[in-house]
This record gives structure tokens, C-alpha cells and sequence, in this order.
């Protein structure tokens, strides 16, 4: 039992170091195309941050569903 509660606890651990770095990563890239508000949608480098936040946004949601998988067969 104290085995499981110890596995639980490092998986949650993990995940919150996982979830703060992906947000801070998020925000970061939200912040960089403020910069590049006044750039086109073609524009390469607004297509590649749009598609940078997206993709972790989506790692993001994925990660979730993995832990939540996780947590209820702990």
C-alpha cells in the first residue's frame, strides 16, 4: 500500500514539472507573437509559433488523459 502511495506521489510530482514547463513554454510562445502582432498570418515565423502553441497545448491535453488513466487503475 505504502508502495502505491509513494508511486502515486512521484507520478503527480512528475506531472507537475511536466504541466509548469509546457504552461510556461505556452505562455512564452503567446508572449513572442505579441511582438509579431503586426505580421501577416503567411508569415512563416507567426505560422511556426501558432503551430508551436498548438502542439503543446495538445501534448498538454494528452498528458492529462494519460494521468488521469494513471491515477484510476493506482
Amino acid at each position: 500500500m505504502l508502495r502505491k502511495t509513494w508511486e502515486s506521489n512521484q507520478t503527480t510530482f512528475h506531472w507537475n514539472i511536466f504541466e509548469n514547463l509546457a504552461v510556461k513554454e505556452i505562455q512564452q510562445l503567446e508572449n513572442n507573437l505579441s511582438y509579431i502582432s503586426n505580421a501577416s498570418d503567411d508569415n512563416p515565423l507567426v505560422k511556426n509559433v501558432k503551430s508551436s502553441i498548438l502542439g503543446f497545448k495538445d501534448d498538454l491535453e494528452i498528458w492529462q488523459e494519460k494521468l488521469k488513466y494513471i491515477q484510476s487503475i493506482s
